[in-house]
């Protein structure tokens, strides 16, 4: 699932998420845009704060689509 869907599914905001993973809200903002790749640890955290509904695989995947596509512009 994308971090984006499990937001909307529970009614949280990016910023109330990032409180749960104890990031800011703009770097939650840059992982669901794909600007920015997480690290392993905050990836982990993501992926228990979710209950595995988003997992590690979701979270690499989304981010290599857009990697991809910025380099195929």
């Amino acid at each position: 699932m994308l971090l984006s869907d499990y937001l909307k599914k529970h009614s949280l905001t990016q910023s109330q998420f990032a409180e749960k993973v104890n990031v800011a809200q703009p770097h939650i903002a840059r992982i669901i845009s794909g600007s920015r790749r997480p690290s392993i640890e905050l990836l982990k955290r993501i992926e228990i704060e979710t209950d595995g509904e988003v997992t590690l695989d979701d979270l690499i995947e989304l981010l290599n689509k857009k990697r991809k596509k910025t380099e195929n512009t």
